[in-house]
């Protein structure tokens, strides 16, 4: 036979790509699946345990720019560069949410836009505007848009404005409500919009359940009080108001909730972890451990656990274990890793700073532990 082998057609056709074969007067459709080896990428932080490490084996050193999309618009000085703060990869598709969008052009404006494109063509899909905005100036890793997503669905917040006139001062005002949006990563239909209290800031999605930590109000860190950033970065820190909401990540049916407010978050092994923070600067903070099912408490762990500074950083999850750190940018450094049972300590690590955890290691910024006992290698 003449022409292209199927072996050869399915050498260059992409992930979820469908090769249509004409044969007896019928259309036969096929799927490529999704290679084995391949990772999804799918919270900010890879997944919920917050470990910036991905499984996957399919990826070669980088050589070639595959595709480019996106607008930049409205730029200034350095401090304006931080437009795009969320991206996550799930299902063939790559999810985004910018402010360099056409739809900020005219009239400019700042609204954050969420964006599908197929992720190995970098063919635009669909968009949603939620009705919301950041300030592109405080640049750090921390301060991203809460969005998650799996191989059906993606997960994002979204604000609706309500303008009214004030008879008082007889000006236009403008308030706003909160939704948490279940999104048809496919097609971007909106298939619910849940109600939330407050402002969804952080958000995780572990064995089907969906955990949104929502603040009343934002605050930023003030570089001169020396806790996580420095003069050119601010953190994003929750106002002491808050709720962190639970629901079932197919139909947005409300699980448990909790009056807390959570700074960080993450998930491994049933268990949801999560940092409080009071005051700004901060006067106190913890480390609580919930089920992730339930939001039953199973422990509590106060910064002073650690010393007396609330400088607690919560890195990641691991293996039975959460790995937390002293992050204060004027005092000394340390890594505690705290037992997923009860949340004693089981070593700690001075003078260094937790980065990842890699199969059954460790990695600080001074060398490779093993996870379960500390010692170095």
């Amino acid at each position: 036979t003449q022409g292209i082998s199927q072996e050869e057609i399915q050498r260059v056709l992409a992930p979820y790509g469908k090769l249509c074969v004409k044969e007896g007067g019928k259309w036969l459709v096929t799927t490529k699946p999704k290679p084995k080896e391949m990772d999804d990428w799918t919270h900010n932080n890879h997944g919920a345990d917050g470990n910036l490490v991905s499984n996957d084996n399919a990826i070669k050193f980088p050589v070639n720019l595959r595709w480019l999309d996106g607008l930049p618009n409205h730029r200034g000085g350095f401090g304006d560069c931080a437009g795009c703060r969320g991206i996550v990869v799930a299902g063939g598709r790559i999810y985004t949410v910018s402010v360099d969008d056409v739809g900020n052009l005219v009239p400019a404006k700042n609204d954050a836009f969420l964006m599908a494109r197929d992720a190995f063509n970098g063919m635009p899909l669909w968009k949603i505007n939620c009705r919301d905005t950041y300030d592109t100036t405080k640049l750090d890793w921390r301060n991203v848009w809460p969005l998650v997503a799996n191989d059906k669905k993606v997960y994002s917040p979204r604000s609706v404005p309500t303008t009214v006139n004030n008879p008082t001062t007889k000006k236009a005002e403008t308030t706003f409500t909160y939704e948490l949006l279940i999104i048809d990563g496919a097609s971007g239909k909106v298939e619910t919009a849940i109600n939330t209290k407050f402002q969804v800031k952080r958000l995780l999605l572990l064995d089907g359940c969906l955990v949104a930590a929502c603040w009343e109000k934002t605050q930023f860190s003030n570089h001169k009080d020396g806790f996580e950033n420095d003069a050119i970065r601010a953190v994003w820190w929750p106002s002491d108001n808050g709720t962190i909401d639970a629901y079932d990540a197919e139909n947005g049916k409300a699980k448990w909730s909790l009056p807390q407010n959570a700074l960080t978050m993450v998930a491994a092994d049933s268990t949801l972890y999560y940092l409080t923070s009071k005051g700004n600067p901060p006067t106190s903070r913890e480390i609580v451990a919930v089920e992730l099912s339930t939001g039953k408490e199973k422990w509590r762990v106060p910064h002073t656990t650690f010393g007396e500074d609330p400088d607690t950083c919560l890195n990641f999850a691991g293996p039975n274990c959460v790995v937390v750190s002293k992050s204060k940018g004027a005092g000394k450094r340390e890594v505690n890793v705290l037992s997923s049972a009860d949340g004693k300590v089981i070593y700690n690590i001075p003078n260094v700073t937790a980065r990842a955890i890699v199969g059954n290691e460790l990695w600080c910024t001074d060398g490779r532990y093993d996870i379960k006992t500390g010692k170095k290698l």
